[in-house]
């Protein structure tokens, strides 16, 4: 269940996307994070949506974050549900 899923979104994730922070509860669930650029918050969506076990994807925001070495990262905010056993 929690494992396979876990799995599945750590496989998922593109190279330039961090989680910051992630939280289920009843089958919602949080996810926080940085990307380089908008696109890769999108790949990042619909890898999700392609995942057996996360439905209901929605980006909450994704808005320009930090500046590190004249590079601007975007944290986002998506929720989604998750079923363990699928």
């Amino acid at each position: 269940g929690p494992v396979r899923a876990l799995d599945d979104l750590v496989t998922e994730i593109p190279n330039r996307v961090w989680l910051t922070k992630m939280e289920e509860s009843n089958g919602s669930v949080v996810i926080e994070g940085s990307a380089v650029d908008h696109e890769d918050v999108s790949a990042f969506m619909k890898a999700l949506q392609k995942s057996k076990y996360f439905t209901g994807v929605s980006l909450g925001f994704s808005k320009v974050g930090r500046t590190e070495a004249g590079i601007q990262f975007y944290d986002f905010k998506i929720t989604c549900a998750v079923n363990y056993s699928a």
